[in-house]
């Protein structure tokens, strides 16, 4: 069982496979930036005003453009660089819903579930990263 988990924990630690949908995810996180900077959604402006959701579009759409940039290239530093404000856009976000959920009426469950998957697939691709300083070893270095 240990073999089959190390196996497993081997292959997902390769990320070439999985660069095509990171490519699209961080394109559509990039084009979702743009709408939100388009039309705001009113829960945000409603609670935190203009600026923060400006704001929230602009981390969306920088860190997106950035990773989708180097999605299929090996430079992971300049990827953790354009994680940043994807995680500033995620967790600013989710302290907005967790907050209104609390303070105004009807659940916000379903978007913090969207908001925890976010973070998942940035810990994922974070976690493939591991243990590499700037990219993946070359054939020389092993």
């Amino acid at each position: 069982m240990r073999a089959i988990v190390k196996h497993v924990w081997a292959q997902a630690r390769k990320p070439p496979h999985q660069d095509p949908i990171y490519f699209i995810v961080y394109v559509a996180t990039a084009w979702f930036g743009v709408w939100v900077l388009a039309q705001p959604p009113r829960t945000v402006e409603a609670e935190w005003g203009p600026i923060v959701s400006t704001g929230w579009a602009w981390f969306l759409i920088v860190g997106g453009t950035i990773c989708a940039a180097v999605a299929f290239t090996r430079w992971w530093w300049v990827e953790r660089l354009g994680m940043l404000p994807l995680a500033t856009a995620l967790l600013s976000y989710g302290s907005l819903i967790i907050w209104a959920h609390f303070t105004s009426e009807g659940s916000r469950s379903m978007q913090t579930w969207v908001v925890l998957l976010g973070a998942a697939l940035i810990a994922v691709r974070l976690a493939s990263f591991r243990g590499y300083a700037y990219g993946p070893p070359t054939d020389r270095e092993g």
